[in-house]
């Protein structure tokens, strides 16, 4: 029992004597209030889907573009079908742009690589989306096709997979 206190005591004295190291974070919450909701999802090649596979490219280069849209879940609920032409939609995306696009994120280890991502059929054309520009009007009638976008992998001279995320909501105006 001696023995045993003599090993087990300083490792408590040790807990106790140390401070506890605490890890901040923010946490972001999103969302839109709008008097018509047309509920949109991620389309890649007409599948429903949140991932969009970028494929493989070599260093210091650009992939070719992947198309992708935010399309209407139920293009017949009344929420989509009351959308006019006239009406605008406002998509924003939250997520680790900087100034040449969305940065990769902690779990890659491609670290200087980044996805372009940019509109294809909005209101004024393409708009590429970085940081200070994140946000893009679409006419709100496109969610029943889809509020289309281009995402390319441009990568870097560091080696390895990539992975980022980014988070959009839909304002009907």
């Amino acid at each position: 029992m001696k023995s045993f206190l003599r090993k087990a005591l300083p490792i408590v004295i040790s807990s106790l004597t140390f401070p506890v190291a605490y890890a901040n974070s923010d946490v972001t919450f999103i969302g839109s209030v709008t008097e018509e909701t047309c509920e949109v999802l991620p389309d890649v090649d007409g599948a429903v889907s949140n991932t969009v596979q970028m494929g493989r490219i070599a260093t210091s280069s650009t992939g070719s573009p992947i198309k992708f849209r935010l399309k209407a879940a139920d293009p017949t609920s009344s929420g989509c079908t009351s959308l006019l032409d006239t009406d605008t939609a406002t998509i924003a995306w939250s997520g680790p742009f900087d100034s040449v696009g969305l940065k990769s994120s902690g779990v890659s280890t491609a670290t200087d690589s980044h996805v372009l991502l940019s509109t294809v059929n909005a209101k004024t054309g393409v708009v590429n989306m970085v940081e200070g520009t994140t946000s893009a009007d679409f006419t709100a009638d496109k969610a029943i096709d889809g509020f289309e976008y281009n995402a390319q992998l441009k990568s870097g001279i560091v080696v390895g997979n990539f992975t980022t995320a980014a988070a959009y909501t839909v304002a009907y105006k």
